[in-house]
């Protein structure tokens, strides 16, 4: 098996891990995605690699009408010729350098979960989940991610969490404890 394609495997598993509420004990978490809007409220991933860099951005619809044995639907993904490390962002509406991959127009009726890789195998990015009628108001000047406190509950449904707003500085500081 070629090394995206164990990667792409491994980033599956992962999601489905983290999902489900298991907790995969060989993953090490090595940054986080977060959302914003562009001027025309199109939502706009933020990927942040704390060491190494992110190499795989995957997007899939949340939970919601699945059943305990179902898997969630992925909607696209997004790869890196070379890992990018610190902060990059991906418009899903128009992917562009350093992001790979196919544009993507997003249903506003829904709800979506985006995971990311890293560098090394078993680096994982903390995923966001947001759902389409949140990113009419999120302002384009900040980076919102899961509000932490809201994710301790493994039974809780992913897309049940509140988004928190940061800057883009306040983002990268929080999620690689910097400063």
């Amino acid at each position: 098996m070629s090394r995206s394609a164990r990667r792409v495997a491994l980033g599956t598993g992962i999601l489905a891990a983290v999902l489900s509420g298991c907790i995969a004990p060989d993953v090490e978490v090595s940054g986080a995605l977060g959302v914003t809007v562009d001027e025309e409220a199109r939502p706009v991933l933020v990927v942040e690699a704390c060491d190494g860099g992110a190499t795989v951005v995957s997007l899939s619809f949340d939970r919601e009408g699945l059943t305990d044995d179902e898997v969630n639907e992925d909607i696209g993904q997004w790869t890196a010729a070379e890992p990018v490390p610190g902060a990059s962002e991906l418009a899903l509406h128009a992917p562009a350098a350093p992001w790979q991959g196919e544009a993507v127009e997003l249903p506003v009726d829904r709800g979506y979960i985006a995971g990311g890789q890293g560098a090394a195998e078993g680096e994982v990015l903390t995923q966001v989940s947001f759902r389409g009628p949140d990113l009419a108001g999120l302002d384009p000047a900040l980076v919102y991610r899961n509000d932490p406190d809201s994710l301790t509950n493994l039974d809780a449904d992913p897309g049940d969490s509140a988004l928190v707003a940061s800057t883009p500085e306040e983002f990268s500081a929080q999620v690689c404890s910097r400063g």
